[in-house]
């Protein structure tokens, strides 16, 4: 993955992705992503980070990106659709300061989180907290 500013191209397409999926793609990212020179693809993924990071119980104040480690083309589990009718996920894996010397690993569906409100939340996982 490039250094700095990342691209939709940067994005990782897994390996068991088939061959339809991977057709889908391109449609998935001329409906759901659209960046421009002001609102690139690198601020669209800090802001649905924080904004996915805020819904965390421990989160204690205004959360802090430290680093985006992985963006993956995977497959839903067992076919299922997103509420973006889809079965593929970009999926986004970054560590985040929560506060309160509270550092999490968290992954989620970006475009996912682009839906997601309080109400319905969104369905990425929270691992183990890494002490700093």
């Amino acid at each position: 993955m490039a250094k700095g500013k990342l691209k939709v191209k940067d994005i990782v397409v897994n390996e068991y992705l088939t061959v339809a999926q991977v057709k889908e793609i391109k449609s998935v990212i001329n409906e759901w992503i659209t960046c421009d020179n002001d609102y690139t693809f690198d601020n669209l993924l800090n802001d649905q980070t924080i904004m996915f990071a805020e819904n965390c119980d421990d989160c204690i104040c205004k959360p802090e990106v430290i680093k985006i480690e992985k963006l993956e083309w995977i497959c839903n589990y067992q076919g299922r659709k997103n509420d973006y009718d889809s079965d593929i996920t970009i999926w986004v894996t970054a560590i985040v300061d929560l506060g309160c010397d509270k550092i999490v690993r968290l992954s989620y569906d970006l475009l996912d989180s682009m839906l997601m409100d309080a109400k319905s939340g969104c369905s990425g996982l929270i691992y183990q907290p890494q002490n700093k």
